[in-house]
């Protein structure tokens, strides 16, 4: 165990969940959870890439060490699009980007938090998906906009950025 930063061991101890569909090719929800004792967070991001239940990807990584930073102990990890892909331009040369379960896991996970952070980036103008689910949750956070205004990404960002209002 690390005994310079406590946060290093509940990540060596972390639960890490994840929600398929039967075929694998949706993810609909991904958990991650260090301290049962803090409160959890909600991510809103675009699409899942290869995050699952043993693995974390540099994203999911990202929003770990966002979420610790900000004083939660666990986190979920939901997308506009819940097909998996490791680049989001395939999305468009998909049939059903969404996923045929993906609003009923988007509500549920909206209703079970109260802390929401958008982070989909300009990719949520595709479909209006973003503007679509905007009515499940409210209020929503980010950590920061693109120059459209839509809410950036977390992981080329800087680790110290913090919680604001989207709206």
């Amino acid at each position: 165990m690390s005994k310079n930063d406590p946060f290093i061991d509940y990540l060596i101890q972390m639960e890490r969940t994840a929600s398929f569909s039967c075929c694998r090719r949706y993810r609909y929800c991904l958990w991650r959870v260090w301290d049962m004792g803090l409160p959890s967070i909600l991510f809103f991001g675009l699409n899942p890439s290869t995050a699952d239940e043993q693995v974390d990807d540099a994203t999911t990584r990202k929003c770990i060490g966002y979420a610790g930073r900000w004083g939660f102990g666990q986190l979920c990890i939901v997308n506009l699009f819940a097909a998996v892909a490791r680049d989001p331009r395939t999305l468009r040369e998909m049939d059903d980007p969404i996923g045929p379960q993906n609003d009923v896991w988007l509500q549920l996970a909206c209703r079970k938090h109260k802390v929401t952070l958008a982070a989909w980036g300009n990719g949520g103008e595709y479909l209006d998906r973003s503007s679509e689910v905007l009515r499940f949750t409210r209020p929503l956070y980010c950590i920061g906009k693109t120059l459209r205004g839509n809410p950036i990404h977390p992981l080329y960002q800087r680790a110290s950025l913090n919680l604001v209002p989207l709206t």
